[in-house]
């Protein structure tokens, strides 16, 4: 009888954590892959959210990808004037693992760019700022 009130104890502590883990606004609420695993992948901008403006902008990111690779090495491609711009740099967990912090070059420029992580899973990643958020899918080719 001990032993099963034991058992049931440490099951109900189990649960208890594995619903707690959630370390991101918009979940997942549990997974098996590590976070770097997940950041690490080719990614489309599925939404852009402008926090100043309030508008969401989907086309005016058609073919943009950000790509983080395991080695922490970030691309990010941009369409400009129906042309691939290619910008190179690496990226960090901040806070945590609570956001990303993304530098690279554009031309002779150093840019950093801080990101608070709200969705991370497989096929989704979500990610804002004080001036947007970003809404992104696995990169899937056209």
């Amino acid at each position: 009888m001990i032993k099963l009130k034991t058992n049931t104890i440490l099951i109900f502590i189990l649960i208890f954590f594995i619903l707690s883990c959630a370390k991101y606004e918009d979940g997942p609420k549990f997974s098996l892959s590590t976070k770097k695993t997940r950041v690490s992948n080719k990614w489309s901008y599925q939404s852009v959210l402008n926090y100043k403006t309030n508008e969401i902008k989907y086309s005016e990111y058609d073919n943009w990808t950000d790509y983080f690779d395991k080695q922490m090495k970030f691309t990010r491609t941009i369409m400009y004037l129906n042309k691939p711009t290619t910008y190179k740099g690496s990226w960090e967990f901040y806070n945590h693992k609570k956001q990303i912090k993304i530098k690279y070059k554009i031309h002779t420029r150093d840019t950093s760019e801080i990101y608070t992580i709200l969705r991370l899973e497989k096929d989704t990643f979500w990610v804002c700022n004080n001036n947007k958020e970003i809404h992104y899918t696995t990169y899937k080719a056209r």
